[in-house]
């Protein structure tokens, strides 16, 4: 199981945030599938 510190667990609770990995970092490996979807 991935163990996720609060910056991860909130990229994962609010994925309309996650703009993409100019935005956040760690979007490719954290939310993948929404930083595509809220693209």
């Amino acid at each position: 199981a991935l163990e996720l510190n609060e910056d991860e667990i909130a990229f994962l609770a609010h994925p309309e945030d996650c703009d993409g990995e100019e935005e956040c970092g760690t979007c490719s490996e954290v939310c993948p599938m929404e930083a595509i979807t809220y693209e």
